[in-house]
């Protein structure tokens, strides 16, 4: 935790899913989680990609450019707010999901 990270490769946009209920500046919106597939390891790393807002409806998801090939990335390793209360068992269905929880992630994404 708090290391920098220095990594290279390929985004697996497949796989990204929107953080819901991110609020920046009174805007609703999302946190925009993209695994990157490291080069030359089995191993992938979740890069929180920023927030982006939400649209006028939520079966409307906003637009995401994903950058492709390899990327060189400079960052720092940190929990992204894993602690949180559910007050019922949560379907994860689709990109857009409540909470991070990294089992259910690892899970869904492999």
């Amino acid at each position: 935790m708090y290391r920098k990270l220095e990594v290279q490769g390929v985004f697996d946009d497949r796989h990204t899913i929107l953080l819901d209920n991110r609020v920046y500046g009174g805007v609703a919106g999302y946190h925009v989680l993209t695994p990157l597939r490291i080069d030359g390891s089995p191993l992938a790393i979740l890069v929180n990609r920023g927030w982006v807002a939400a649209g006028r409806s939520r079966e409307q998801l906003p637009r995401i450019a994903t950058p492709e090939g390899r990327v060189k990335l400079e960052g720092m390793a940190v929990d992204p707010h894993s602690r949180y209360l559910e007050l019922a068992p949560v379907v994860t269905q689709g990109r857009v999901w409540q909470n991070l929880d990294f089992a259910r992630y690892t899970a869904d994404s492999g």
